[in-house]
């Protein structure tokens, strides 16, 4: 899949925000998230964490299940579903994850190029 394939798989925007760490990244994406969900628009995030995350809770069946070396766990009730891979996925990737929305924003990946981004700066944050 080639950049440009990439921005515009299926026609859904993509809008990257980049900033320093305690900028304000988040909290814009969360209020431009709101506002475009009360105009009735369907709305995905993808967030780069530096940081070795966690989804799940020690103890839990799915925390058992990758404990015990799943490769893949998917985690699903009545209001949601998520898969966790025990690897990395290239911004691309995840992308094509995604489907069903009118709008994607990006928090972070700041090497990707080839997308739309709006850089952040505060004062307070140096």
């Amino acid at each position: 899949m080639t950049s440009d394939n990439m921005a515009n798989k299926d026609k859904i925007p993509v809008i990257a925000f980049s900033a320093w760490s305690d900028t304000g990244k988040t909290t814009l994406i969360e209020r431009l998230t709101a506002l475009f969900k009360k105009r009735g628009f369907h709305v995905a995030v993808i967030k780069h964490d530096a940081h070795d995350f966690e989804i799940d809770r020690e103890g839990k069946d799915s925390w058992r299940f990758q404990q015990a070396g799943a490769d893949m766990t998917v985690l699903c009730s009545e209001t949601k579903a998520a898969v966790i891979e025990q690897r990395h996925l290239e911004l691309s990737e995840l992308l094509s994850l995604i489907h069903d929305v009118d709008l994607i924003l990006v928090e972070g990946y700041n090497n990707d190029e080839y997308l739309p981004r709006i850089g952040i700066s505060r004062r307070a944050s140096g």
